[in-house]
């Protein structure tokens, strides 16, 4: 397929277009798209990581999470469109925001593998 190709095409279109503020916009409303299409129950903030976990790794993410002091760690071990984040960090923002709306909580990211990384992980810290 030629879906990683039209992919960078269209973010490389749109970054040249549109100032950066209207293309964070935009992929905002992907991972909006997204959040909203997982369908994710409402429960405690582990229910909502084991349901996280399966939804990203269904979605090409290889996801797990474990305890951490004052919260959690949600680890990504693939990313999948590594081939379109070297040169620019608009779809992790995307990503941060994904997971900020599947588990109601803002994490803080703590490794990135855009960035030399082995994977990229997220603290989330326990809510009060």
């Amino acid at each position: 397929n030629n879906y990683q190709r039209l992919a960078a095409a269209m973010l490389n279109q749109l970054e040249q277009e549109l100032p950066v503020s209207r293309v964070n916009v935009i992929l905002e409303g992907v991972a909006n798209q997204w959040a909203a299409d997982a369908h994710i129950p409402n429960g405690t903030l582990q229910e909502r990581l084991e349901t996280v976990v399966i939804y990203l790794s269904q979605n090409g993410y290889h996801a797990s999470w474990e305890d951490a002091p004052q919260g959690y760690f949600l680890y990504l071990e693939n990313c999948p469109y590594h081939h379109l984040t070297q040169d620019r960090d608009s779809l992790c923002r995307m990503d941060m925001h994904l997971i900020a709306n599947l588990l109601g909580v803002v994490p803080r990211l703590a490794e990135r593998m855009a960035q030399g990384d082995s994977r990229c992980a997220y603290f989330i810290p326990q809510q009060s």
